[in-house]
């Protein structure tokens, strides 16, 4: 495989020393726990997108650590089951919500349903479609998400950097806040360089046989192939791209960056097939659930509205970020992050770096 240039990150640790205990999952269950701390409902969008999964398991974490009794769901990318399964939550009692959007359409009926029952929600990742100041603040405490035009920004140099030239794009499904802002940062890329051209984009590419197919369709309308960069607004795209691109004998000639940080994308990087990955944005989850869980300690959070950085994850700090954020979960000390546990600590704490 040819020479490639990376863009190196410098990071500095903040992570804890303090071990994961078990916490309670469950779709259904209500109240405070016996030992008189919250109940809170988690959900996400699809835990088959190892992005997600890697989220949970990173909630999952916190709620071990802090004493939470966290119910977990998942809805399968439909928008009618995530509100069903906010409004059981909401029947059962619990003492608050957690919610990654399925789409922004979700945010509204969730907010309502809450707020009729005097549950306190925060929103993780995707933009609910509701803004912060129309909420009260004792219903949408915050949103946790992460910086995907600086993630998306970091992945378009990357490409660049290669000397890749002639790019296609991929991206997510339409009404997704982080693929439409992370595509909009590549396409504001490609508008300042004036040598590089953004040949097609295309939408739909949450999951890895759909990367595979677009990248197969890309490949046929532009052989050769006609271009040499593939910018991917997620993990699973890129990676069945790059099987496409393997299959077809043209991995060697084109490059390609996506964003999550997932274990199979961080391996791909290892292995040479794929430039970058931006990640590390899958705790913020677990800092929308530090946020809830101090809030419902009477802890208000500084800022409602937080967007974690992202990792470049080059062939430079791969091993690193495997050590220490994929298999180093249960070291994070999110008692460190947490008003509750530790006075002055602050949203601003809500980031997560490699020594």
């Amino acid at each position: 495989m040819r020479s490639r240039k990376f863009v190196a990150a410098a990071v500095a640790l903040v992570a804890g020393a303090s071990t994961l205990v078990g916490c309670g999952s469950s779709d259904s269950g209500g109240g405070s726990s016996a030992d008189g701390e919250p109940t809170i409902g988690f959900v996400v969008p699809l835990i088959s997108n190892p992005y997600w999964e890697l989220m949970q398991e990173f909630a999952e974490g916190a709620a071990g650590q802090l004493g939470i009794d966290l119910l977990t769901a998942q809805a399968d990318s439909d928008e009618s089951k995530q509100i069903n399964i906010v409004q059981g939550w909401i029947s059962s009692g619990v003492d608050g919500i957690v919610v990654g959007p399925v789409s922004d359409k979700v945010g509204q009926t969730v907010l309502r349903e809450a707020e009729s029952a005097g549950i306190p929600v925060t929103f993780m990742q995707r933009a609910p479609g509701v803004d912060l100041d129309d909420s009260p603040e004792d219903i949408y405490v915050g949103y946790v998400g992460t910086d995907d035009s600086g993630g998306g920004t970091l992945a378009a140099q990357t490409l660049y950097d290669s000397g890749a030239r002639k790019w296609v794009a991929m991206t997510g499904d339409q009404g997704n806040s982080v693929a439409e802002q992370r595509l909009a940062a590549a396409e504001d890329f490609v508008a300042e360089h004036p040598d590089v051209e953004l040949l097609k984009t295309q939408y739909g590419n949450e999951a890895r046989a759909a990367g595979q197919q677009t990248m197969e369709n890309f490949l046929s309308a532009l052989p050769g192939p006609g271009f040499d960069g593939v910018f991917s607004f997620n993990d699973e795209g890129a990676l069945g791209a790059i099987q496409a691109l393997d299959n077809s004998g043209d991995l060697d000639s084109v490059s390609v960056t996506a964003m999550d940080g997932t274990p199979d994308a961080v391996q791909a990087v290892v292995d040479g097939e794929l430039l970058t990955s931006v990640g590390g944005g899958y705790a913020c989850g677990a800092f929308a659930l530090v946020e809830l869980y101090d809030f419902i300690k009477g802890h208000k959070p500084d800022n409602r509205e937080v967007n974690i950085p992202l990792l470049p994850i080059t062939t430079e700090n791969a091993q690193a970020y495997q050590d220490q954020v994929i298999n180093g979960m249960d070291t994070y000390d999110f008692k460190a992050v947490s008003q509750e546990y530790t006075p002055g600590a602050s949203t601003a704490d809500f980031k997560i770096t490699l020594k």
